[in-house]
């Protein structure tokens, strides 16, 4: 097993055994939250949802909400107070939700997500959300101090096959499990994903990223609706990925494509943060 801290052999050896036993794994407690703005008819991550008999809200704009209606009931929706206030807007309103109805812990998926899979003797398998969650939360849930979980990107997962399966205090995004009691808040401009995992981490706070199981969405920009003609538009991820690097100076530096796209490239900033998870006292339900 991959490790040597009493920490990393639990943690690890849970992960490895909840991935033999996939199936076994069901119970999903923490409330499950879609922002979406302008895709009412692009039903990607609420149909794997749906099929898998889990529950959740689409959190809407104002303005939105009749045309919404039109695709799913009422209970599915949490409408915002604001129209156009931007992804932040949507993810803070999502967290002060759960929060105010008593969860520690609330998910956040991007609305155009269109698989799961975990990694396995060697392969790939799909399989549906519900035992992903389920063993993150329970993984999760043993500690006291994780601001963050997420499912690494199915794209790379065939490259963790004899490295540890949990990775500690790297970027957490679009299959989130976001902790609602810290106080921070996803800030307006900025690479929301990125920024708000630094302030979790220079605030103290461990973040999981499970690299045995992996999520697929569709390209940025590839889906109608969303922030792409909002934030998105024009140069703003630039914009966005600028005020990134004046929140956190190092952190990343600004690569261009073949075609002037700008994107991230790592600097190996992470590497500063060296908290681990620390086990709760006593077990209980975070719910």
């Amino acid at each position: 097993m991959f490790g040597t801290r009493t920490t990393d052999k639990l943690l690890y050896g849970e992960v490895e055994s909840r991935i033999q036993s996939i199936t076994e794994q069901t119970e999903v407690i923490a409330p499950i939250y879609i922002p979406s703005r302008h895709r009412p008819d692009v039903a990607m991550t609420t149909k794997l949802l749906d099929d898998d008999g889990l529950t959740y809200r689409l959190v809407v704009e104002p303005h939105d909400h009749k045309n919404y209606l039109e695709y799913y009931p009422e209970d599915k929706l949490l409408v915002m107070d604001q129209d156009d206030q931007g992804l932040y807007y949507a993810r803070n309103y999502a967290i002060a939700h759960a929060n105010e109805n008593g969860y520690l812990y609330c998910w956040q998926f991007d609305d155009d997500m269109k698989s799961f899979v975990y990694r396995q003797g060697g392969k790939a398998h799909k399989t549906t959300p519900r035992p992903l969650l389920s063993l993150v939360e329970q993984s999760t849930f043993q500690f006291s101090n994780v601001g963050a979980s997420g499912i690494g990107n199915a794209g790379f997962i065939f490259g963790y096959d004899d490295k540890p399966p949990v990775v500690y205090n790297s970027m957490v995004f679009q299959a989130m499990l976001l902790r609602t009691d810290t106080g921070l808040k996803f800030r307006p401009d900025v690479t929301e994903d990125a920024d708000y995992t630094l302030q979790l981490l220079h605030n103290g706070y461990v973040t999981l990223t499970f690299k045995r199981i992996g999520q697929a969405s569709a390209p940025t920009m590839a889906v109608k609706g969303g922030m792409t003609d909002k934030e998105y538009a024009g140069d703003g991820r630039l914009k966005n990925f600028q005020q990134l690097l004046e929140f956190f100076p190092g952190s990343y530096k600004i690569g261009y494509r073949p075609d002037g796209r700008a994107h991230l490239r790592s600097t190996g900033y992470y590497r500063r943060f060296t908290q681990l998870p620390r086990p709760q006292q006593s077990q209980h339900r975070l719910d």
